[in-house]
């Protein structure tokens, strides 16, 4: 989801790998119980969760053929057309389309966690999904992440989750 470099081509299906620090991150301050990476790449997400906890069960879907080949817990397919009822979600979804993501998972999620641009708080259209679903918690990221493996990405981001029946208001933390 790499926002460095606009106006060059973009990576395939908008994969650009979470950083091991910004996905342990997550783990740390939201707990290993994840159960579900449904556009997974090539095992980032899921290799944070079972550094974390060894037994966790997690599985991944991804999209992409050449990335599923490094993780075994990730299985071929499209992760917006498959279901996630009573699944417990960690993403780091395209940034092209990262609403759909997280449209579906709060609907179907029990708990919901994903990476995505700071700046996804803000715009007209967005404040919709804002207002209709309001996150249980924010934790944004006080150090910019590297996407490419490079320099750090020229936006800030934050990771929001959700869990299912939640009517506390939103809480935010900084990672």
């Amino acid at each position: 989801m790499s926002s460095t470099h606009r106006g060059k081509e973009r990576n395939p299906f908008d994969y650009y790998p979470t950083p091991d620090w910004c996905a342990d991150a997550a783990i740390k301050a939201f707990g290993s119980e994840w159960t579900l990476d449904p556009c997974a790449g090539d095992g980032q997400l899921i290799r944070a969760v079972l550094r974390a906890n060894p037994t966790q069960y997690i599985e991944g879907i991804e999209i992409q053929d050449h990335l599923r080949e490094h993780c075994g817990m990730v299985f071929a397919g499209d992760g917006l057309t498959r279901s996630w009822h009573g699944q417990s979600v960690i993403c780091n979804p395209p940034f092209a389309n990262a609403i759909d993501w997280m449209s579906k998972a709060v609907a179907e999620c029990d708990k919901a966690l994903f990476l995505v641009r700071l700046a996804m708080l803000s715009g007209k259209a967005r404040r919709k999904f804002w207002d209709k679903h309001p996150p249980k918690v924010i934790g944004i990221l006080s150090q910019r992440p590297s996407f490419t493996g490079g320099q750090t990405d020229s936006a800030d981001y934050m990771w929001v989750g959700w869990r299912r029946g939640n009517t506390e208001p939103t809480r935010m933390v900084w990672l």
